[in-house]
């Protein structure tokens, strides 16, 4: 572990602070099997340790369960290797041996390295809270922190316990959803080729509307300006001379029924007023991320309201 501030010093060995040993520890079951870039003034004491001179980490096998990594922040010249090359066998060693890997690097996401080793490689991130973090120089805390920002980046399989660990620590991030995902100028080239961006944008409640109009057979009209900032109404239906509110709602919003609650007095003055009754219509997004109506008996209740407005002398 001889991350140096220097982009390309060897001169000092920066170690990772004990609190951090400690937390990889716990998280580990109590011991770290590899630490492939160790120095004479570690403190992580993984079980193996690989140390230059003799023993060049990044050409030995990592086919160990855990291992944590602090790899030089900086260029060596001598071997020709930089930090890209420590993050390589990173994601090379979980994608081959199933290896539980957590690396203290520096947050540099505008990277190479990141965009290659982390990013759709890597689970979990957490983003370190120290304002500068102070590494061990030569094994001792002089007291000198880090002059940028760093974090703990964790390619392995247990990302809940990543969480629970380390969330005391600094901000967690669950990346798991970018495995696979082709990322920034490849993602658009997908996107214009599946999606057809240049397509005008249609909001998710324009969406359900359409899927509305095509279930229900009597016109659905959108809500004036009037109806959504007076009762929240997002389309309507008239039925001689009373009127059927409907109002689109993420099934997010079921957790959270305040929201609702708020209005409720809203949603009785329309009824009210236009003696219709007011429906709820529920969806969400299915795994190709297109949007669906989750109370799918909501319709049924629509029509059978339609029916009874056509018959009656209210």
């Amino acid at each position: 572990m001889t991350a140096g501030r220097k982009v390309n010093t060897q001169s000092q060995s920066w170690c990772t602070p004990p609190k951090y040993v400690n937390a990889v520890k716990r998280f580990f079951g109590g011991t770290i099997d590899l630490d492939p870039c160790s120095n004479s003034f570690s403190i992580v004491h993984a079980e193996t340790e690989f140390k230059l001179p003799e023993t060049d980490g990044l050409k030995q096998q990592w086919n160990y369960s855990t291992i944590y990594i602090n790899p030089p922040y900086g260029a060596d010249r001598n071997r020709g290797t930089t930090i890209k090359d420590w993050l390589a066998k990173c994601a090379l060693s979980h994608n081959l041996y199933n290896s539980e890997i957590i690396a203290l690097i520096p947050v540099a996401s505008n990277t190479t390295h990141w965009k290659k080793f982390v990013f759709g490689q890597a689970s979990s991130i957490c983003f370190l809270y120290d304002t500068r973090l102070r590494f061990l120089v030569e094994g001792e805390d002089v007291g000198k922190g880090a002059p940028m920002a760093c974090c703990l980046v964790y390619w392995g399989n247990n990302i809940q316990r990543f969480f629970h660990y380390f969330i005391e620590y600094g901000a967690v991030v669950d990346i798991t959803p970018l495995k696979g995902e082709k990322i920034g100028i490849e993602h658009l080239i997908i996107n214009q080729t599946i999606f057809e961006p240049d397509k005008p944008y249609i909001t998710s409640k324009d969406l359900i509307y359409n899927q509305l109009t095509s279930s229900i057979d009597y016109p659905i009209q959108l809500a004036t300006d009037e109806l959504k900032q007076t009762f929240g109404i997002d389309c309507y239906i008239s039925v001689k001379k009373y009127c059927i509110g409907i109002i689109i709602k993420s099934i997010s919003t079921i957790n959270n029924y305040s929201q609702i609650e708020k209005r409720l007095n809203e949603y009785h003055h329309f009824i009210e007023k236009y003696k219709g009754n007011v429906f709820f219509v529920f969806f969400r997004n299915d795994l190709t991320g297109k949007q669906q109506i989750v109370n799918l008996e909501v319709i049924e209740e629509i029509q059978k309201e339609i029916a009874y407005l056509k018959n009656s002398s209210i």
